[in-house]
């Protein structure tokens, strides 16, 4: 059973109060299809989720024409069995694009104290790609954390949300645990 709530949170942005689902088998007209860890559909073009293997690549496939990936691939820092590889065989070099975001550079950085130029050019990069994949698209990465901060980072600037409310309105979001996301999130946002 899947359990959503949500909310009218501006022009076309629904917010996500409440979502039950993270690694669960999913009854779609008597078949099992399982889900992404962190899979969640924000919009009717995007959505957000963490580590995926074969199975739930091939889900994302059938619903997403395009996929954003955002794992380094170094060490155990994959959203896929085989990293972006992975994902580019299941969705094509022409719609997966993989645009690699290191937690560690936001996740302890309170002050977020890079340049508002490194900051700009760092969202710059993930705007870009989503621009430019076909929609409906995921963006992914290991557990959903920067997905969802790219998501917050790109829905506001190209809604005109200010910096707060959005982190109000994805409060719920995994990311939004994290001063560093956070700050990354509205200083992109700001600039």
């Amino acid at each position: 059973v899947i359990m959503l709530t949500l909310s009218r949170a501006g022009s076309n942005h629904l917010r996500l109060v409440n979502l039950n689902v993270t690694r669960t088998i999913i009854r779609v007209m008597g078949d099992k299809i399982s889900v992404p860890k962190g899979y969640q559909e924000l919009t009717k073009s995007i959505a957000i989720c963490g580590n995926a293997d074969q199975s739930e690549l091939n889900f994302l496939k059938t619903k997403y024409n395009g996929i954003l990936y955002l794992c380094n691939d170094l060490d155990d820092d994959k959203g896929a069995p085989n990293g972006f590889s992975s994902i580019s065989a299941i969705f094509g070099n022409d719609s997966s694009l993989h645009v690699p975001f290191d937690p560690f550079a936001v996740q302890y950085q309170p002050s977020c104290s890079d340049s508002p130029l490194q900051i700009l050019t760092s969202y710059s990069k993930f705007e870009k790609a989503i621009d430019s994949l076909p929609k409906p698209l995921v963006i992914a990465c290991k557990s959903n954390r920067r997905a969802g901060a790219v998501y917050a980072a790109y829905t506001a600037v190209k809604e005109g949300i200010p910096p707060q409310k959005m982190l109000d309105d994805v409060a719920e979001f995994s990311f939004s645990g994290s001063e560093g996301f956070k700050a990354w999130v509205a200083n992109s946002i700001s600039l």
